[in-house]
């Protein structure tokens, strides 16, 4: 006996039955931003466990660790970039945070995906 809504999908292709997939090619598109915002939220989890370090445990080997694990995730966003600045800065090493800070106010000046993130230039200047 056949439900109703199996009777709906029968003849009807989905993604879940379209085997094209299987070889790499993404239809709909739909797996290359799921795969972008994935990699963000996870830069963004990286980032938070690396300020969590930084900031209460005061463990700068850590912090750095999980920082450099947010930007090697996706190297793009920015607020791990000046966690980076900021970790270098406490290590005493200011020449190589100058050299970041230089660089990520080349990078992303005027270019945030928003207002809040326009807000880090300055701090990095």
């Amino acid at each position: 006996m056949v439900s109703e809504g199996e009777e709906s999908l029968k003849g009807k292709k989905t993604y879940a039955s379209d085997k094209s997939h299987e070889h790499g090619e993404d239809p709909t598109g739909v797996l290359g931003i799921f795969a972008q915002d994935l990699s963000r939220m996870k830069a963004m989890l990286l980032n938070n466990i690396a300020t969590c370090f930084f900031h209460i445990g005061g463990d700068l080997t850590k912090a750095e660790y999980f920082n450099d694990l947010a930007l090697m995730e996706d190297p793009d966003y920015a607020k791990a970039m000046l966690r980076k600045v900021y970790i270098l800065q406490k290590k005493g090493d200011y020449k190589e945070a100058c050299s970041i800070a230089g660089f990520a106010i080349m990078r992303f000046d005027d270019d945030f995906e928003d207002e809040r993130n326009r807000k880090i230039v300055p701090e990095l200047k």
